[in-house]
């Protein structure tokens, strides 16, 4: 994986054509931005825990019905390029319903090298110079960590999202959602509330037996890498 522990970066979660406007802009700046396409998106019983349901609220795909089939990443470079783009992005989205922005620092990485690191919850403070409307929210997100493991298959297998979703579950994964993505990479997400003795040690776990067991259990070889990150704040249209 490559992102690099310690930085920032801004999700934007919208159908694609709602992302367009905020790509044309990127472009015309010159501001480096990946998008990727979500060919396939089911829940997973963590959005059915009551102690989560003020974060998911806030979060894409939510059980409201909305849809997204896109994601664009923006790595920042400092505090004013995160409220630089932050603004912006609001204002582009502000009558885009179901559409969520999320600033995210990211804590920790696992690939095939084992963890990389692990950077400590930090509170910080609010951007200044974004809109009123829509509001960002960063109280509902304090000590809020989200963990996304990437798992990948050969080309020739490719099973659904409910089925990954369905395995990941039996096997006693937290789990907020599976996300199918147009290169046929699963990611899955969910949330943990940070201490020391929490969050670090849940990651690591939860790697350990994506790595032993998942292969088996899904039936095909597969690579599982992931991340840990801090998020900062998040707004749902």
């Amino acid at each position: 994986m490559k992102e690099k522990i310690g930085t920032r970066h801004l999700h934007v979660d919208a159908l694609r054509i709602q992302l367009d406007p905020i790509l044309r802009d990127l472009a015309a700046r010159g501001v480096p931005v990946d998008l990727t396409g979500i060919r396939e998106a089911v829940a997973g019983p963590q959005r059915n825990d009551p102690a989560w349901s003020k974060v998911y609220d806030l979060h894409t795909p939510g059980l409201a019905g909305e849809r997204f089939d896109g994601v664009v990443t923006i790595d920042l470079r400092d505090t004013g390029h995160a409220a630089t783009e932050l603004a912006s992005i609001l204002t582009t989205l502000k009558d885009e319903r179901g559409s969520v922005i999320e600033l995210e620092k990211i804590c920790s990485v696992f690939d095939a090298a084992g963890e990389r690191g692990f950077v400590p919850y930090v509170e910080t403070p609010p951007l200044q110079g974004l809109p009123a409307q829509p509001r960002f929210e960063y109280e509902t997100m304090r000590e809020v960590m989200e963990t996304h493991w990437a798992i990948c298959l050969s080309p020739e297998h490719s099973p659904s999202a409910q089925k990954v979703r369905d395995v990941l579950v039996a096997l006693g994964m937290r789990l907020g959602g599976v996300f199918r993505d147009d290169t046929g990479t699963y990611w899955t997400n969910s949330f943990s509330r940070y201490t020391e003795d929490n969050t670090p040690p849940l990651a690591r776990s939860e790697y350990q037996l994506l790595t032993q067991k998942l292969p088996t259990q899904l039936g095909y070889p597969c690579t599982v890498t992931g991340v840990v990150e801090q998020v900062v704040g998040i707004s749902k249209i």
